[in-house]
């Protein structure tokens, strides 16, 4: 009975960092938002 109580607290704490995005994966997608600005910048400026 005891093991199971760890095996379930050990379960939800898991499930607890799954929740969200990462500080990584954030900043990776920013970046890729920023990069294809970037590109799009001349081609607004030209109309």
């Amino acid at each position: 009975m005891a093991s199971q109580r760890v095996a379930m607290t050990i379960r939800n704490q898991k499930e607890k960092y799954r929740a969200g995005f990462s500080l990584v994966e954030l900043l990776i997608v920013i970046s890729i938002i920023a990069i294809l600005i970037g590109l799009l910048i001349p081609d607004i400026q030209r109309v």
